[in-house]
């Protein structure tokens, strides 16, 4: 039996069948990317800030390289920007950049 969305289901699968009650929410990922954007609000636990002209922008790399093929690059190759801290996003409207980082956070 495993609780999916609110409800017990049964399963066939052998590995779940080890793993015996699985509780499943239906918003999981909807309530942590919540707890994400209240996160970069409040600059808690941010592990790179973009800079772009003079503003300067908070982020979790893990949330831009989900979000971006272009940061997922950045981050997760072996480029000097995968280990700095502040990285200057050049020839990007710091707006526009903005306005990128909070979508990622909100969808």
């Amino acid at each position: 039996r495993y609780l999916v969305n609110h409800t017990y289901a049964n399963y066939q699968s052998n590995k779940m069948d080890e793993l015996g009650d699985v509780y499943r929410s239906m918003n999981h990922s909807e309530r942590m990317m919540c707890k994400m954007e209240g996160y970069v609000c409040k600059r808690t636990l941010c592990d790179v800030t973009l800079i772009a002209g003079q503003k300067r922008i908070p982020a979790h790399r893990l949330v831009l390289s989900v979000a971006s093929d272009y940061f997922a690059a950045m981050f997760t190759n072996d480029v000097r920007e995968a280990k700095m801290d502040e990285v200057k996003v050049k020839d990007v409207d710091a707006d526009a950049l903005s306005a990128l980082v909070q979508y990622a956070y909100t969808g």
